[in-house]
C-alpha cells in the first residue's frame, strides 16, 4: 500500500511539473508581448520627456536666428563658432529623441562643425551669414515639427527578429540575432533611404561655393548620391550622378560624385541652365591632367547602367576643395529624365528596400 501511495505521489508531482511547463509555454508569448508593451511605453515616455525638456531651448534658438538684421554680409569666425556651439547644445539634448528628431540634430551639428573646419583651413573663404542662418533655422523648424507631430508608434506586431550576421558564420558567433521594435526608432537613423536625409540636404543642394559641398561630403560621403537622386526627381531631372573615367593603361578609375545642382535663367528668360557641382571622392588621385581644357569627354554615369555621358560641348571648371562645376541646358536634364524615368524609379525603390 505504501508503495502504491509513493507511486501516486510521484505521478502527481510529474503531472504538476508538466502542467506548470505547459502553462509557461502557453503564457510565454503573452509575457513577451506584455514586456514589449511596457518597454515601448517606457521608451515613448522618455521621448516625450526629452521633447518637453528641449522645446523651450529649441524655441529660444529659433527666435535667436529668426531675428537677425543685416544678415547678408560675410560671416566671421566667431559667429560660425557660436553657431556650432548652439547646434551642439541642441544635439546634446536630443541625442536619444525619436529617430527623425535625433538624426536632424546630429546631422546639423556635424555639418556646421565641418563647415567651421573648412572655413579655418581655407582662411576665411567667403560665406555669408544668412546662408548659414537659413540652414540652421530651416532645420530647427523641421526638428520642432517632427517633435510635435511625429511621435513614433510601433505597428501591430510590436517586435521582430532580425539576423544581421552572414549565414555562413552565424554558427561561430554569439548575439547573431537582434530584436527590433517595429517603427520605433530612437537616435541616429542608419537607413540611407530615410526621408530625413533629403529633407536636410535640400538646404545645401543649391549652394554655389565649394565649401558647402566639401563639408557635406565629409558628413555623408558617397551616400550623397541617394539623397540627391530624390531631389533631382522632384525637379524632373536626371543627370549623371556618379561619373567614372577609365584611364588608359592604368588599373584604377577616377570618379566624380554629384553633390549639388541649381537652376539658372538668363536675363532675357530665353535660356534655362542647370549648374552641376561634383566632388572628387578620391583625394589621392589628381584630376587636373585628365580634365585639362575643361574636357569631360570619356566620363560616364554608373548610377544607372547606361553609361550616360554629357553633350560633347560640355565643359568642366575646377573650383576649390576638389569640387568641379559643369553647366548644361535644362532640356538635357529633362530629356534624360524622360528617357530613363522608369529605371531611375526602380533604382530608388531598390535602395528603399535595402538593395544598393
Amino acid at each position: 500500500m505504501d508503495n502504491f501511495l509513493t507511486v501516486l505521489t510521484i505521478i502527481k508531482e510529474i503531472v504538476t511539473i508538466i502542467s506548470i511547463a505547459v502553462g509557461v509555454w502557453i503564457a510565454l508569448p503573452l509575457i513577451r508581448k506584455k514586456l514589449a508593451s511596457e518597454q515601448v511605453k517606457n521608451t515613448i515616455d522618455e521621448i516625450t520627456k526629452i521633447n518637453e525638456k528641449t522645446r523651450p531651448l529649441l524655441q529660444k534658438m529659433i527666435e535667436k536666428y529668426s531675428f537677425v538684421e543685416d544678415g547678408h554680409r560675410p560671416i566671421t569666425l566667431g559667429e560660425l563658432q557660436s553657431m556650432y556651439l548652439d547646434c551642439k547644445k541642441i544635439n546634446d539634448e536630443l541625442v536619444l529623441a525619436q529617430g527623425e528628431v535625433a538624426t536632424l540634430a546630429i546631422t546639423l551639428e556635424n555639418y556646421i562643425r565641418r563647415l567651421l573646419h573648412w572655413y579655418k583651413r581655407t582662411r576665411g573663404e567667403l560665406i555669408f551669414f544668412d546662408e548659414i542662418q537659413s540652414i540652421i533655422i530651416t532645420n530647427l523648424y523641421d526638428i520642432h515639427t517632427f517633435m510635435l507631430k511625429n511621435l513614433p508608434l510601433p505597428t501591430n506586431k510590436l517586435i521582430k527578429n532580425d539576423l544581421y550576421v552572414n549565414a555562413s558564420v552565424r554558427k561561430f558567433v554569439t548575439n547573431a540575432k537582434l530584436v527590433f521594435y517595429n517603427n520605433l526608432e530612437v537616435g541616429l537613423s542608419s537607413n540611407n533611404a530615410s526621408a530625413i536625409y533629403p529633407i536636410f540636404y535640400q538646404n545645401i543642394v543649391n549652394k554655389d561655393r565649394s565649401i558647402f559641398y566639401k563639408a557635406a561630403f565629409d558628413v555623408f560621403g558617397t551616400n550623397i548620391q541617394y539623397y540627391i537622386a530624390r531631389l533631382l526627381y522632384v525637379h524632373n531631372y536626371y543627370v549623371p550622378l556618379f561619373l567614372e573615367y577609365k584611364i588608359p593603361y592604368f588599373p584604377n578609375t577616377v570618379k566624380l560624385l554629384l553633390v549639388g545642382f541649381s537652376t539658372m535663367q538668363d536675363l532675357f528668360g530665353e535660356r534655362v541652365t542647370v549648374d552641376l557641382y561634383y566632388i572628387n571622392p578620391d583625394y589621392h588621385i589628381k584630376l587636373d591632367g585628365i580634365l585639362k581644357n575643361g574636357n569631360i569627354n570619356g566620363f560616364k554615369d554608373f548610377y544607372l547602367p547606361y553609361g550616360i555621358e554629357f553633350p560633347l560641348d560640355s565643359k568642366i571648371h575646377s573650383l576649390r576643395n576638389l569640387v568641379y562645376k559643369i553647366t548644361v541646358d535644362e532640356k538635357f536634364a529633362k530629356d534624360i529624365f524622360s528617357k530613363y524615368r522608369r529605371s531611375f524609379e526602380n533604382k530608388m525603390i531598390d535602395e528603399k528596400n535595402g538593395i544598393f
